[in-house]
């Protein structure tokens, strides 16, 4: 488990922290979460992704999200409870 301030920072360290789900953030510094989820699914397409985004980004950011490669999608503002259930729908 861990917690990446960038999405540089999260495949730097992926090999050692072999995440089973990644929950990414669009709107990243450096390289966006829907750039990362395209490098992600590239080096370890056994990992699961989702982005998450507030409610003003457009529907072409959630496509290009899921083009590359997002199993899922859910806003910042979903609840947790929802969140663990839409990690157990693409686990």
């Amino acid at each position: 488990m861990g917690a990446y301030a960038n999405c540089n920072s999260l495949l730097k360290n992926i090999e050692e922290s072999k995440p089973d789900v990644v929950l990414m953030d669009i709107e990243m510094q450096a390289m966006n979460g829907i750039e990362a989820v395209k490098v992600l699914k590239e080096k370890h397409p056994e990992v699961k992704n989702s982005d998450g985004d507030n409610f003003s980004k457009t529907n072409e950011k959630i496509f290009q999200s899921l083009c590359n490669g997002a199993e899922g999608y859910i806003l910042k503002s979903t609840s947790p409870v929802q969140i663990l259930s839409s990690i157990k729908e693409i686990l």
